[in-house]
């Protein structure tokens, strides 16, 4: 991990946190590894002012090109809940990816948990 840890905007990180607790009271959440992976994550994430963010961590709104065990997947865009598009290549910073994508940087590999088992991504490029 380039960063040691997770670095979030400061802003952005408020956004996540909310929509995580909204999650997690929400019908839907039937305790996923991937949102309890996100919120270990958030409590011990990097904040920082947007002026000082790197420009190779993945944020909201990033363009990331990644490779997966299934192959390399480009211009992955990372959004919110509400603007997920598979057609776009828009994913959701609530999915299963899109969790494991937020606040990591270029060259970051990282554990990804899916149904059938965990898998790794690497992230290739992140365009801000």
């Amino acid at each position: 991990m380039k960063y040691n840890q997770i670095i979030l905007e400061e802003k952005e990180f408020q956004f996540i946190q909310n929509l995580v607790k909204k999650f997690l009271a929400s019908d839907e959440t039937q305790n996923e590894a991937w949102i309890i992976k996100l919120t270990n994550e958030l409590s011990n994430a990097i904040v920082k002012r947007e002026n000082e963010m790197p420009v190779d961590v993945i944020k909201i709104g990033s363009k990331v090109d990644v490779e997966t065990p299934y192959g390399r997947r480009n211009n992955i865009i990372l959004v919110k809940p509400t603007e997920k598009n598979i057609n776009e290549n828009k994913i959701s910073l609530l999915s299963p990816m899109g969790s494991a994508l937020i606040g990591y940087a270029k060259g970051d590999e990282v554990d990804w948990d899916l149904p059938k088992g965990k898998s790794t991504i690497k992230i290739l490029n992140v365009v801000n």
